[in-house]
């Protein structure tokens, strides 16, 4: 019997390699590896992230945040002058403005800068940051008080260019120079007090304080009806020394600002006070008055 022939069919053979292929090949898997690895990294560090703004979200909670804000300093004393109770009240809302936004975004930072410079304590809005340690730090240019305009049973206090400041005190209680019947009403804080009479008077206070002659005035009387305009200087120990027209504001028939100040320093050489220790002096004369009421 005549065997059968096998059926199996023979394997195909392979077909040769494609050198340029094979290199196409690795360099897609190379490509793939690493971007996976950036993909990897990514989330790693966007891990990292939300970890250092759940961080920072519990620095902004209202019990305990860390907000760290430059008060105004004297430089002759580097103290705090802005009253503590004034600090506290800022704290809160600078509290508020923060707790409203989401952390580490400019968020909370420009709501802070933004009702900061609406108190009306600065000049322009001041800077707010956040540092590498979830902190916020405020810092600008705050307006300082020089004097308090007293108008019935209060003092409000204003700066050098006649802005009100958003801080007032009952009458006597301010401890700035005060400045008597103002020509014109009260403004809205952070808005210029009108009138020349109080321009005339801040110009008066920074001539006394350049010349070192401050130091025993307790307020300027602005002049009321026709004598609007003519500044007293009232002393501390309640006498009156008649200016006249403010130092850039001369009035027709006064001495010049040198003449008034000659005389006002003499004075001081010689009695030790401003007000030579009498009840009135009027340094506008071509000789100056000196009075002293009777008994």
């Amino acid at each position: 019997m005549a065997r059968k022939k096998s059926s199996r069919s023979k394997k195909p053979r392979k077909a040769p390699k494609d050198p340029e292929r094979a290199a196409r090949n690795r360099r897609f898997a190379i490509a793939a590896v690493l971007g996976l690895g950036a993909v990897a990294s990514f989330v790693g560090a966007s891990a990292g992230l939300d970890a250092v703004e759940r961080r920072a979200t519990a620095h902004l909670t209202p019990g305990d945040p860390d907000i760290i804000v430059h008060w105004p300093r004297d430089p002759a004393t580097d103290r705090v002058w802005l009253p503590l109770t004034e600090r506290d009240r800022l704290g809160s809302v600078v509290v508020r403005a923060a707790s409203g936004g989401r952390a580490l975004s400019r968020e909370p930072l420009e709501e802070i800068g933004r009702v900061l410079f609406e108190s009306g304590w600065f000049d322009r809005p001041p800077t707010v940051r956040w540092t590498h340690d979830a902190q916020i730090v405020v810092e600008g240019r705050w307006r300082v008080p020089v004097a308090a305009v007293r108008l019935g049973a209060k003092e409000y206090l204003i700066d050098y260019d006649a802005r009100v400041l958003p801080l007032d005190f009952p009458s006597g209680q301010s401890n700035m120079i005060f400045l008597l019947n103002p020509s014109q009403p009260l403004v809205a804080t952070g808005q210029t007090w009108a009138g020349e009479d109080i321009k005339a008077a801040l110009d008066l206070i920074l001539l006394l304080q350049k010349e070192n002659l401050l130091e025993q005035v307790a307020g300027i009387d602005l002049g009321q009806g026709r004598q609007s305009g003519v500044l007293s200087i009232l002393s501390d120990r309640g006498a009156r020394v008649i200016w006249g027209g403010g130092p850039n504001h001369l009035r027709p028939a006064e001495q010049p600002t040198s003449v008034k100040l000659a005389r006002l320093r003499a004075l001081l050489d010689r009695t030790g006070r401003i007000d030579a220790s009498v009840d009135l002096v009027d340094l506008r004369p071509q000789q100056p008055l000196i009075e002293r009421s009777p008994g």
